[in-house]
């Protein structure tokens, strides 16, 4: 979780692709593992942030996108991007 949050900051403040790092963001703000491992409140300010800087409609239609992720797919994602071998 901690893995996938740190790449949504990357997403978010390095290539400057808010609506993925806020995809990223519900996933793990929304995991059950979530609270467990302390992200959740990292991960709703990152929400939080986020959502100042887009649009509200931009911001809706990336939120809706992150409810429909699947988190072992996403991992299988973030691997593939970032090269992870």
């Amino acid at each position: 979780l901690e893995c996938i949050l740190g790449l949504s900051l990357v997403q978010a403040f390095h290539y400057q692709q808010l609506e993925r790092a806020l995809e990223l963001a519900w996933v793990i703000a929304h995991h059950p593992l979530a609270s467990f491992w302390d992200t959740a409140p990292l991960a709703k300010r990152l929400i939080a942030h986020l959502q100042q800087q887009v649009p509200d409609d931009v911001y809706a239609a990336a939120w809706e996108r992150g409810k429909s992720l699947d988190f072992d797919a996403v991992v299988k994602e973030l691997l593939a991007e970032f090269g992870a071998d």
